[in-house]
């Protein structure tokens, strides 16, 4: 029992370490960059495959629309965006269903995820891309939180220009949007 503590205290001091890190190079601009078009459902799979055993494991649903869309952006910085989206709609959902997906908005690409979890209080939103906000202090799991995540997305659409948003019913579920740019070409 306490070599599993210690394992998960270190894990959770490596993780912090981590984002810690991550925070310091997005603000300084340290990661390259690299924009090009990037097909939106390459990047989807990839995040899902990542999270469909976690998510099985606690009861909850992912599911995504199928879309042949190409947008503009970094495409390691879009897949850690959407991996934090993901991460925290699991965190806050409870036998629950998670939506990504998107659609055409005039020259953009609306990408989403959709959740029926905890939601949140109107509020909590202005500061939600705040770092060190925790609306709780544990997930749904009992686990603690950071409070980086979203400050990280925030930061990361900051640098690629892409917008990000969110819409949270209170005891009914949350939608994160990104606003992401369609190629010319595509």
């Amino acid at each position: 029992q306490m070599v599993d503590n210690i394992h998960t205290s270190l894990e959770s001091v490596e993780q912090m370490l981590y984002e810690i890190s991550l925070v310091g190079k997005l603000d300084a601009e340290k990661l390259p960059i690299e924009m090009e078009p990037v097909k939106v459902q390459e990047v989807i799979l990839d995040v899902i495959s990542e999270f469909t055993s976690i998510a099985k494991l606690h009861d909850i649903e992912i599911r995504y629309v199928p879309t042949k869309k190409y947008v503009t952006t970094d495409k390691a910085m879009l897949r850690r965006i959407l991996q934090r989206l993901v991460s925290n709609a699991l965190r806050f959902t409870i036998n629950g269903k998670i939506l990504v997906g998107g659609s055409r908005r005039g020259n953009s690409f609306v990408l989403q995820v959709w959740d029926n979890g905890i939601g949140m209080d109107v509020d909590a939103k202005p500061n939600i891309f705040d770092d060190f906000v925790r609306l709780n202090n544990h997930d749904q799991y009992g686990e603690r939180c950071l409070g980086l995540g979203l400050g990280i997305v925030r930061r990361i659409c900051s640098q690629l220009g892409h917008e990000i948003s969110l819409r949270s019913w209170p005891g009914k579920g949350t939608v994160f949007s990104l606003m992401l740019p369609i190629p010319d070409k595509y």
